[in-house]
């Protein structure tokens, strides 16, 4: 039998358990195997793809559409890490613990492929566990319980073999496990496409979005304004009373932020003056995390880079054209070593008009091909200071900007119902796949909610 509900609601650490169920140790249930096949080539190796961590950590299923790369492998190696179907890989270890024991199935045989060094292979008894189910189970609620107590480490957390060994499932026999699998295929990809179409919504909205606010930053509100050629390809014809310039002209400085020397991991207390950098600029606004700050002496010594109120704050790396608008609540926050600050001139330009200017898709564009680095994108003051824009007078700013606002605000609200949409999936989601590999609920009587019970009001 699948399963019955339980008499009392099951305990994180599978207390309860309906009929025909019992408790069982992953290593009764699986062979477990870190990896200890290292991203490597060597002579007298034989040639291999490597599934390593991101193929496993970005993909709930393995299989041979994915990009693979290239390394060796002794021939112990290969018989014992190339991937069969119905495997299970784990991430075993990784700078947080949120990021441990993410489970994907593999799907196809792949004799070319090996499990690489930061994964656990997962091999189920056939007679005891089926692979599919042996992946959902590891994704429950009930699982990352077990999972966030028994890792180790402290800048680097990891499952050592004995931990991963002893982790504990609620299983019920394997005709039953493979139902469970159907189901939570089937009931999934429901949810998924629901989420993926929220996504969709969302990215329309933004891109139409965009596209207004790039048009009314060159282009203005009046279709009878007298027109120039900017000189610039990719701004094209402007009205004619607006100045062509750089972005430096717009501004009584442009602030690169403290490097490592002033600044430095060692310098970050919990709940002290907010670093920005730029996984903080979120959504047009600066959302600051509470473990990145400094000391009230720290902040002191870097009053050079604290902000302002009307501040711009610009992402220096990664996706360039990220900014935000320095509220009055944020004054004396630090500018962090990936961001660079714009003080708008006031006799010039309107803060929230620089920001605009920025973050627009040409402005992107442009800071893209002008950024340096090996490794990843990069800006500095000059090449920011660069930035080809268009302005009218501060006065005219304040209006486009009043126009832009009520659709801006509709936009906003709009984005983020479908982002509250997309929480309540996928708090569904999570919570019907621990309901089902723990047996609270039978799937064979089981009827989804219609998607608008789901939806946000």
């Amino acid at each position: 039998m699948i399963g019955e509900p339980p008499k009392r609601r099951l305990a994180p650490l599978l207390r309860d358990m309906p009929r025909g169920w019992r408790q069982a140790r992953l290593k009764h249930l699986a062979a477990v195997m870190p990896s200890n096949v290292d991203k490597k080539t060597s002579d007298d190796e034989a040639s291999v793809r490597l599934c390593n961590y991101v193929d496993v950590y970005y993909h709930e299923v393995v299989s041979p559409d994915l990009d693979f790369m290239s390394a060796t492998a002794t021939p112990g190696q290969v018989r014992k890490f190339s991937l069969r179907r119905d495997d299970v890989l784990l991430t075993k270890d990784s700078e947080t613990a949120d990021d441990i024991a993410v489970a994907a199935y593999v799907r196809d045989d792949m004799p070319d492929v090996v499990c690489g060094y930061h994964l656990a292979l997962l091999r189920p008894h056939l007679k005891k566990c089926d692979g599919r189910f042996l992946a959902w189970a590891m994704r429950s609620a009930t699982m990352r319980a077990q999972t966030e107590v028994a890792a180790n480490g402290v800048t680097r957390f990891g499952l050592a073999q004995s931990a991963l060994g002893s982790l504990r499932l609620a299983v019920v026999d394997v005709d039953g496990q493979r139902v469970i699998a159907d189901f939570l295929d089937r009931e999934t990809e429901k949810i998924d496409g629901l989420v993926a179409k929220k996504q969709r919504l969302i990215e329309l909205l933004q891109e139409k979005r965009t596209a207004l606010i790039s048009h009314v930053v060159t282009k203005g509100l009046d279709p009878d304004a007298p027109m120039k050629d900017s000189g610039i390809q990719w701004i094209g014809r402007v009205p004619e009373h607006w100045a062509v310039l750089r972005l430096k002209d717009l501004a009584e400085s442009i602030q690169t932020g403290p490097f490592g020397t002033q600044l430095g991991a060692g310098d970050y207390v919990d709940d002290g003056t907010p670093v920005i950098n730029p996984a903080h600029i979120i959504d047009d606004a600066l959302r600051p995390d509470r473990t990145v700050g400094v000391g009230s002496d720290t902040a002191e010594r870097l009053l050079h880079y604290a902000l302002r109120s009307g501040d711009v704050v610009c992402a220096r790396r990664g996706q360039l054209g990220r900014c935000a608008v320095v509220r009055p609540e944020c004054r004396g926050w630090i500018a962090g070593t990936g961001s660079l600050r714009v003080r708008p001139d006031s006799a010039r330009a309107v803060p929230e008009y620089v920001q605009l200017l920025i973050s627009q898709r040409g402005s992107r564009d442009w800071l893209q091909l002008q950024s340096v680095g090996s490794t990843m994108d990069n800006l500095n003051e000059r090449i920011l200071g660069q930035l080809p824009v268009v302005a009218p007078s501060a006065a005219e700013q304040r209006r486009l900007l009043e126009f832009l606002e009520p659709g801006t605000i509709e936009t906003a609200a709009l984005v983020d119902k479908a982002r509250r949409s997309i929480r309540l999936l996928s708090e569904r989601r999570s919570a019907l796949i621990t309901a089902a590999v723990t047996g609270q609920i039978d799937v064979r009587t089981y009827r989804a909610p219609e998607p608008e019970e789901v939806a946000c009001p």
